[in-house]
């Protein structure tokens, strides 16, 4: 795909979302491995400007929250518990998170298995395993709830990240959704007396 894309003469991004890295191969085409980093190229190449070849710091303010939230967590909580509505950006958080913490579980590659509650996890929950006799979770955002109360009642889950989908054909409120879920999930963890973490993407 790269060498037909560098036939065309023109600058070409490739997003292999979470499967490579950051970086430029020849005849102009430029491999992005998740979203943000192929439309930084993109726009880059497009106002003729300098092209970021190093993964964006993350800013100071959402540093300064990582740490504080870190030291509210128990010794014992140490896994990240992904709850995605769709594919891609499951995808992307595999990736990431494969090369950050090694051994990652998932059904996007059929290496969920049975020992999910004691491993990293990344699922996809708008793929056919979830979505047979009901809604997709973009349309019925419900569907995340049980893994999320599952993630809070585990002792060893210490960050939860989900995604908000907004768009045609989605859920009207799926931030509303997220975050009724979000609280009953804390209500069960501060019950056990920990805390969880939530991260959740806007698309």
């Amino acid at each position: 795909l790269a060498r037909e894309a560098a036939q065309t003469g023109k600058p070409c991004v490739l997003a292999f979302v979470g499967e490579t890295t950051l970086a430029a191969v020849s005849g102009g085409v430029y491999l992005a491995a998740t979203l943000e980093e192929a439309a930084l190229l993109a726009g880059a190449l497009a106002r003729g400007m300098p092209l970021p070849m190093a993964p964006a710091a993350l800013p100071a303010a959402l540093v300064k929250m990582a740490q504080a939230a870190r030291t509210a967590l128990q010794p014992g909580q140490q896994l990240v518990h992904a709850l995605y509505c769709g594919g891609t950006l499951a995808h992307e958080a595999l990736g990431l998170l494969r090369r950050a913490l090694g051994t990652v579980v998932s059904n996007l590659d059929d290496t969920l298995g049975a020992a999910h509650e004691t491993a990293h996890v990344v699922l996809d929950l708008g793929a056919e395993e979830f979505t047979q006799g009901r809604p997709h979770p973009m349309i019925d955002p419900s569907a995340r709830r049980q893994y999320l109360i599952e993630a809070a009642g585990n002792p060893e889950v210490a960050v939860v990240l989900g995604d908000v989908m907004l768009g045609w054909g989605a859920h009207a409120d799926p931030a509303g959704a997220l975050v009724a879920a979000w609280q009953e999930a804390q209500t069960v963890a501060r019950a056990a007396g920990r805390a969880l973490v939530g991260i959740a993407h806007v698309c």
